[in-house]
């Protein structure tokens, strides 16, 4: 979680005395010491970044695939510091072709052409659950790609 410079750079400072595990990035502030410098320096979304830690988390296997300081390399902390199994890779979306008449059909009923359909599907989520569309939490992004696939010409 990102929080002002200081405070990663003595999150560090202070887990390290104490013998806690910890991984910090944290950019350049102003008063500086060369000790204060991370272990490495990253260059990552328009910023450098500092960075120290006391288990090597660069090096963990998935880690170094991510943006420096990103939200998936947050992600992959959290799954680490919970002792969860965690993917990046998102499943594939079921196909609009999946939806059942029925669904496509209260689709249309509830959300009509010039609704914006990623409002009108989440808020009829569970209407249209019970017309037979898949949950929203499983796949609303298929209903939803159906409902604007709708407003586009075919030719």
């Amino acid at each position: 979680v990102v929080h002002n410079a200081l405070y990663g750079r003595n999150y560090a400072k202070y887990a390290e005395m104490a013998g806690i595990n910890y991984t910090v990035y944290y950019a350049d502030y102003h008063g500086m010491s060369e000790e204060d410098y991370g272990q490495t320096r990253f260059y990552s979304g328009g910023k450098v970044w500092n960075y120290r830690s006391s288990h090597s988390w660069i090096k963990v296997p998935g880690v170094n695939e991510t943006a420096r300081a990103s939200v998936e390399e947050q992600m992959l902390y959290h799954c680490l510091v919970l002792g969860k199994e965690c993917s990046l890779s998102t499943p594939p979306s079921p196909a609009l072709s999946s939806l059942t008449d029925a669904c496509k059909k209260a689709t249309i009923d509830v959300c009509p052409d010039g609704f914006d359909c990623e409002r009108c599907i989440s808020k009829h989520s569970t209407s249209l659950t019970a017309a037979g569309c898949p949950s929203w939490k499983v796949a609303g992004r298929v209903c939803i790609d159906f409902c604007n696939s709708r407003g586009q010409l075919v030719i």
